[in-house]
């Protein structure tokens, strides 16, 4: 389990001479001798980049001080030639994260390190301050000398994007020389060294027209195109540099589950990566996502309450002003489209940090003293408590999120065993440290819950169990139980902790959810 939140991460931004989507055909030209020294200058992509860490840090409460830890693998060329071409990318790579700033944090490759950990440990235990993911990567193809015959030729490019596709074009002139070059960038959980799944493959085309000229360049892949132009040797290297923050933004922009292309001019959404958003959102609740996004416009929960006819109002006053065409009743009961297309527009602005700010204030508050009637009336009508996840079987190094359905507010804890091995405390935890479960749809993690439920061992038959009770049984509770979390509980299993509720005799709920781990 890693300090992670993966639903709502950030949104990016990439651009330069044009932005990628339809392609300029009068780019700017990179001019540069061959004697000439290399200087830094400011780009527009370099502000770009800047901006992609800001959207990060709006969609996800990330920042400096709670950052994402990011390593990279070394990106070699494995085509096993291509003169001119850079051995080892990997430098390109990490400069293009340190851009982006925080809350991206690079923390350098060590395999050395990397092995001792894995070794000792079977992985990096829970709680650790360790890289949450890993870029890996390579020059995967090369395909040099590609004459082209003619004058005056267009080249016409169609990708896939999701099930949609992008156009690039590019003017090729005379008889013109051309390479192709493609990398293939992954994500992996720096816990299992396993694919999160997210992943590009982005081509670059640079073309020389004659021995003089110098040379153009277009970028085409999974909804990106872009062209550009340099001088002789140092055409090839601007190309790669283009390619390598085209493609890491986009990986990262998958990698978060984000609407990163929100701010590439004439790019389509990426519905593969909707169709993923729409499960996450399922998962989470219509309550939690749409409190979030009346954060995001301004509208906070210690004035607008998720329970109230205030937020509702203010929500529909939302959809209105983003042009979505539904009129809520309630927070419960809105439809997962209107919330996407509320999601995709949320604005970025300093309303989202203080959005996780108050978040959290509210979540740490204390519980408002229980009435004598509520014991009476849990007798009467017993809790009724259903755990569940999107689905019942997980590959190691992917992440869950448990969704609890509540009869009416309790008081709830869940415990996360992993096939009889550990048993770890999920909720009440550090991000929020309140038991009080006031809605009747609530989701592990969401609001400020920064970590992940990320399952690790392959063959493993987990489980989540919680237990819920209109009285606060903190105070009834072994102090290793109820002072570690997200975290081992040394000495404990689920069968130990379950019979510790039984004991209580407070008419506790349980429910749990078994999952599979391939």
């Amino acid at each position: 389990m890693r300090n992670s939140l993966k639903l709502l991460s950030a949104l990016v931004a990439l651009g330069g001479a044009g932005l990628y989507g339809c392609v300029s055909s009068d780019p700017p030209a990179i001019d540069m001798k061959e004697t000439e020294a290399v200087v830094s200058r400011q780009t527009d992509q370099d502000e770009v980049l800047y901006d992609f860490g800001k959207l990060i840090r709006a969609y996800t409460g990330k920042s400096a001080t709670h950052p994402y830890y990011l390593q990279i693998k070394p990106i070699t060329n494995d085509t096993g030639g291509g003169a001119g071409l850079p051995s080892d990318i990997t430098r390109m790579v990490s400069t293009t994260i340190d851009k982006i700033g925080a809350p991206m944090v690079n923390v350098p490759y060590d395999p050395q390190y990397l092995s001792n950990e894995i070794g000792l440990r079977g992985g990096i235990r829970l709680g650790n301050k360790m890289p949450d993911i890993v870029i890996a990567g390579a020059i995967t193809e090369f395909d040099k000398d590609l004459a082209t015959k003619g004058t005056s030729q267009q080249l016409d490019l169609s990708v896939p994007l999701g099930q949609s596709s992008a156009d690039a074009s590019a003017e090729k002139r005379s008889d013109a020389q051309e390479s192709r070059m493609t990398i293939d960038f992954g994500v992996l959980s720096y816990v299992t060294q396993t694919s999160t799944g997210a992943h590009t493959s982005n081509t670059v085309s640079v073309r020389k027209e004659n021995k003089t000229s110098g040379w153009a360049f277009s970028i085409f892949g999974t909804g990106f195109g872009m062209t550009g132009n340099a001088s002789r040797s140092q055409g090839v290297h601007a190309a790669i540099r283009s390619l390598v923050e085209v493609s890491v933004v986009q990986l990262l922009g998958r990698e978060f589950r984000v609407p990163y292309w929100r701010m590439l001019k004439g790019a389509e959404p990426d519905r593969l990566l909707i169709r993923t958003i729409k499960e996450d959102i399922d998962a989470a609740g219509s309550e939690v996502i749409a409190d979030m996004i009346l954060g995001a416009n301004g509208y906070f929960q210690d004035t607008y309450p998720r329970d109230s006819a205030k937020a509702v109002g203010a929500i529909n006053k939302v959809f209105a002003s983003a042009k979505i065409d539904y009129n809520a009743t309630s927070l419960a009961t809105i439809p997962t489209q209107a919330l996407l297309d509320a999601w995709i527009q949320m604005p970025i602005t300093d309303n989202m940090a203080r959005h996780y700010e108050i978040a959290k204030r509210v979540a740490s508050a204390p519980a408002p003293k229980e009435p004598v009637a509520s014991k009476a009336a849990a007798v009467q009508a017993p809790l009724r408590l259903n755990v569940s996840t999107s689905q019942g079987q997980y590959k190691a190094g992917e992440s869950m999120v448990v969704t609890l359905d509540l009869s009416n507010g309790a008081h709830v804890y869940c415990f996360w065993d992993q096939g009889g091995k550990t048993v770890s405390r999920i909720l009440p935890n550090r991000f929020r440290t309140e038991s009080l479960v006031k809605s009747r749809r609530f989701a592990i993690p969401s609001g400020d819950m920064r970590f992940r439920i990320q399952v690790e061992h392959p063959g493993s038959a987990d489980t989540v169990a919680c237990f819920a009770s209109q009285e606060d049984l903190a105070d009834r509770l072994p102090s290793a139980v109820k002072s570690v979390d997200l975290e081992a509980i040394e000495g404990y299993t689920l069968d130990k902790i379950r019979s510790l509720f039984a004991a209580t005799d407070a008419g506790v709920a349980e429910g749990q959810v078994k999952i599979q781990v391939k």
